[in-house]
């Protein structure tokens, strides 16, 4: 009964070990970073001042930056 379980782990280690690693695309670079940040400040500003004029820069802010994120997936 033991021998079956130690064959049973010995057989899924290697076959865990033969798949290979999925390698995500780099598409975080300092152009991302400066529209998340801006998007950050969009959000601190409504939150401390919630009026219309900052709900909607913060909108178009969130537009930008999803748009932006979009493209960088479709051009990687």
């Amino acid at each position: 009964m033991w021998l079956g379980k130690t064959f049973k782990r010995i057989s899924a280690k290697e076959s865990l070990s033969l798949c290979e690693q999925k390698q995500h695309k780099p598409r975080f670079d300092d152009e991302c970073s400066q529209f998340l940040y801006q998007r950050k400040q969009g959000k601190m500003q409504w939150l401390q001042d919630p009026n219309q004029s900052n709900v909607d820069s913060l909108n178009n802010v969130r537009r930008e930056t999803s748009r932006h994120s979009a493209m960088k997936r479709m051009n990687i």
